[in-house]
């Protein structure tokens, strides 16, 4: 493998084949540029080993004309069978994936500002499944939403605000950031 970069995604889709829906996200692939910015590729989202291959750092699909939650592309590329796409695009088509790559602006450190935001990292962190902090640990993922000018952390799954309710540990404060950084596994 070669190392991290950052490209848009065009699309996702599942590998053909009669999988059960709780194993189709294990064959997910996406469609990007190479890493020279010239071709389109398709990249599994997760290696043999079920090691991330794809994280998304923005989740913004609003251009995008999605079938489901494992089938989508944005919207001029929706006449292509996303399996070919790579062989059967038109020089058009990919030109404005290049685009489209040359405009997309990335900062490494992210502010939380707005829901968005907190989608984004949300996406990134896939729920903060399995996550933990130093000696807290949530098992079934997390959630973050925002109250009265804080920023909440919530170690249950959809928590949607603050509640009387004993719905877990949660941390809260003014500001949050955060970045991705790249795995050291290819």
């Amino acid at each position: 493998m070669s190392k991290p970069y950052l490209l848009p995604i065009f699309a996702r889709a599942v590998h053909s084949g009669d999988w059960p829906e709780n194993e189709r996200g294990w064959h997910e692939f996406c469609i990007a540029l190479d890493n020279s910015k010239s071709n389109l590729i398709e990249i599994d989202t997760y290696s043999r080993d079920r090691v991330i291959h794809v994280v998304t750092i923005d989740s913004d699909t609003s251009n995008w004309t999605p079938k489901n939650a494992y089938f989508g592309s944005m919207d001029f590329l929706n006449k292509y069978d996303l399996e070919k796409i790579c062989e059967e695009i038109s020089s058009q088509d990919l030109e404005e994936c290049i685009k489209i790559d040359k405009k997309y602006g990335y900062q490494e450190i992210i502010k939380i500002k707005a829901q968005k935001d907190i989608d984004d990292l949300m996406s990134s962190a896939l729920s903060f499944h399995d996550a933990h902090i130093e000696s807290i640990e949530a098992k079934d993922g997390g959630s973050i939403f925002m109250n009265q000018g804080y920023i909440y952390l919530c170690d249950e799954i959809n928590a949607p605000s603050l509640d009387e309710g004993d719905w877990g540990i949660y941390f809260a404060g003014k500001g949050l950031f955060y970045r991705v950084l790249p795995s050291d596994n290819n």
